[in-house]
């Protein structure tokens, strides 16, 4: 992680494009140096975040406008025990990275959160293989985000978003995997396109979401309701 880090800083310091597998830093201070650095040479940074980009936050948006006043929601996210034994990063430095931007997006910014996880992958490092947490949303919406390498199908990568109103229920899924794929697309032609234009933004987004991954952990670590002024101190 620490020589991808260095690569990265070194490509978006000559203005390259740069979309990185998760998480594209190991910590919120190491994410602003990468920033700095795209930001001094006009290089473009993203990190692969399939749900937020392939289509599946949008479909989620239009199902959740039926719905009346948000009661409550749960974000379940089935991954392949490969995934997380071979790259060594527990479920949420490889896949939180996402999932708090893209709850943040469907249900506005989250007050708190509470996290239980467990490591029995045994890898050369302590890994994360299940997280669950309660989070709370400032517009009063509660919801549970459950993260997990512990099926038996290797092949298996799945979301589900479960959304209960005071009008109906919402149910949206979708094939991590084929997500991943679309969302890797769409966002590397956006990212060209952007290019072509003479256009450039800061990429503040991949500074939040790796505070926001690191959030996740340091609840789960303390054992204790995290809020979001703490979220500001990670």
């Amino acid at each position: 992680m620490e020589e991808r880090a260095y690569a990265s800083e070194e490509a978006l310091g000559r203005g390259r494009i740069v979309i990185s597998s998760s998480p594209p830093a190991t910590s919120p201070k190491q994410a602003l140096r990468l920033a700095q650095a795209a930001d001094a040479g006009k290089g473009y940074l993203a990190w692969e975040a399939p749900p937020l980009h392939g289509g599946f936050a949008s479909s989620a948006e239009a199902d959740l406008a039926h719905l009346g006043t948000i009661l409550y929601t749960r974000l379940p996210v089935q991954l392949p025990r490969q995934w997380i034994s071979q790259q060594q990063e527990g479920v949420f430095d490889g896949q939180g990275l996402w999932m708090i931007p893209l709850l943040e997006r469907l249900f506005g910014p989250v007050h708190s959160i509470a996290v239980h996880s467990r490591c029995l992958l045994r890898t050369q490092h302590p890994t994360e293989d299940m997280g669950i947490a309660h989070i709370e949303f400032s517009a009063g919406t509660e919801g549970a985000l459950e993260i997990h390498g512990l099926g038996e199908n290797d092949s298996t990568a799945q979301v589900q978003l479960q959304t209960f109103g005071v009008q109906g229920v919402s149910r949206i899924e979708c094939d991590l995997q084929e997500e991943r794929r679309i969302a890797l697309q769409r966002q590397y032609l956006g990212m060209q396109a952007q290019v072509a234009d003479g256009q450039w933004h800061k990429p503040e987004d991949v500074v939040d979401a790796v505070t926001a991954a690191r959030w996740l952990r340091q609840a789960a670590r303390l054992g204790q309701r995290l809020y979001r002024r703490d979220k500001r101190q990670m």
